[in-house]
C-alpha cells in the first residue's frame, strides 16, 4: 500500500459531491434564456487538486525552471476559467459558448435529433453542428424539456433505441 492510500477515497467522495451538486442545481434563468454552466464545486475540486498535486511534486523534489512553472500555472488558471463550457437555450435555439473559441449555435428548426450517451450526456444533432450537454452540467431534466418542446426531436433516443430493429 502506498503512503497516500487515503487520497483514493477522498477523490471518489469529491467526485460524488460534484455529481450530486450538478444534479441538484438548476439552470440560471434570464427571462426566456436558460444558462447551463458548470458547477462551482467542480472548479473548486480541480483547483484544489492542482494545488495539492503541485505541493506533492514540489515535496518530491521535482525541480524545474521558474518560467516553466509560470507557464504551467497560467495554463491551469486559463483551463479553470474556460472549462466547462456554457450551454445557453432561448427561443431561437441552443448555443455552446467557450471563451477561447467561437460559439456554436443551432437554431431550433435545424435540430434534427438528440441522443443520450452512456455517461448521461446528451448529444444535440443539428444540420451543420453538434452540441454535447455533458453529465456535469446542471439541470439535465430542464435541458431535456427544452430540446423536446422546442425542436423537431420530440424525444431523446438512448443507445438501446438506436440499435433496436423495431420490427
Amino acid at each position: 500500500m502506498t503512503y497516500a492510500w487515503w487520497l483514493y477515497p477522498v477523490a471518489v467522495l469529491a467526485i460524488h459531491i460534484v455529481t450530486l451538486e450538478s444534479r441538484l442545481r438548476r439552470a440560471a434563468s434570464r427571462g426566456t434564456t436558460l444558462v447551463f454552466s458548470g458547477s462551482f464545486a467542480l472548479k473548486i475540486m480541480f483547483g484544489s487538486a492542482t494545488v495539492i498535486l503541485s505541493i506533492l511534486l514540489y515535496m518530491q523534489g521535482a525541480k524545474t525552471e521558474w518560467w516553466i512553472d509560470l507557464i504551467a500555472v497560467c495554463f491551469v488558471i486559463c483551463f479553470l476559467f474556460g472549462w466547462p463550457k456554457t450551454i445557453v437555450t432561448d427561443n431561437l435555439g441552443v448555443k455552446c459558448v467557450w471563451w477561447w473559441r467561437p460559439s456554436i449555435f443551432i437554431p431550433w428548426s435545424q435540430v434534427e435529433d438528440a441522443e443520450m450517451g452512456r455517461s448521461g450526456s446528451i448529444l444535440v444533432i443539428g444540420q451543420y453542428a453538434n452540441i454535447t450537454f455533458e453529465a456535469y452540467h446542471p439541470d439535465a431534466t430542464g435541458f431535456r424539456r427544452q430540446i423536446t418542446s422546442k425542436s423537431k426531436a420530440r424525444s431523446i433516443r438512448t443507445p438501446r433505441n438506436i440499435t433496436e430493429l423495431n420490427l
